[in-house]
C-alpha cells in the first residue's frame, strides 16, 4: 500500500496543507495543497479531522464523481477528497488542488484545480492509500500563494 503525508498548517478559519505521496520505496507519486476546515475539536460539519493515520479508499458518488473517502475517522463518517473551491464548500472534507489563492478577497485561501488533481491523485495513488496527517509550522502566518508541480 502506498503512504501519503499530509503536512498541515492550522489558521482560525481554514487548514492548509501539502499533500505528498510515495511508492514503497519512497518514490514521489502525487503532490498537491490542500484546504480544510479550521481545527474545531473534530466537531462534524465545522472541524478538520485529527492528525492520525487513516486507510483511504477510491469510490465514486453523483455529486462529487470519483473522489476518496477516509476511513476509521473516530466519531465523524464520509469524510472525503473531493472536488471544490471555498471552505464554505466543506463539512470537514479535505480539497485537494493545484494553488492556494484568494480568489473571493475575503482573506481565506481558495483552491484552485481540484478536479484535475483529484484525478490525476486517483490515477498515482490507485484504490486505496495510507494516509498521515501532521502539523507543519507556517512561515510568519500570513496567506501565500502556493503552487506544487507534478
Amino acid at each position: 500500500m502506498n503512504n501519503a503525508y499530509l503536512l498541515r498548517s492550522y489558521h482560525p478559519l481554514y487548514t492548509t496543507g501539502v499533500f505528498v505521496a510515495l511508492d514503497r520505496y519512497g518514490n514521489l507519486l502525487h503532490s498537491c495543497v490542500t484546504l480544510e476546515l479550521p481545527w474545531r475539536d473534530n466537531a462534524p460539519q465545522i472541524s478538520c479531522i485529527p492528525e492520525f493515520s487513516y486507510t483511504v479508499d477510491a469510490r465514486e458518488s453523483d455529486k462529487h464523481g470519483q473522489h476518496y473517502h477516509v476511513t476509521g475517522v473516530a466519531g465523524r463518517t464520509f469524510i472525503l477528497f473531493h472536488p471544490g473551491t471555498y471552505t464554505s464548500q466543506l463539512r470537514g472534507c479535505i480539497i485537494p488542488g493545484r494553488k492556494l489563492l484568494d480568489l473571493n478577497a475575503d482573506q481565506v485561501p481558495d483552491i484552485t484545480g481540484t478536479r484535475a488533481t483529484l484525478d490525476k491523485m486517483l490515477v498515482a495513488l490507485g484504490a486505496t492509500f495510507r494516509l498521515h496527517i501532521m502539523s507543519a509550522p507556517l512561515d510568519g502566518g500570513t496567506l501565500k500563494q502556493v503552487e506544487v508541480r507534478g
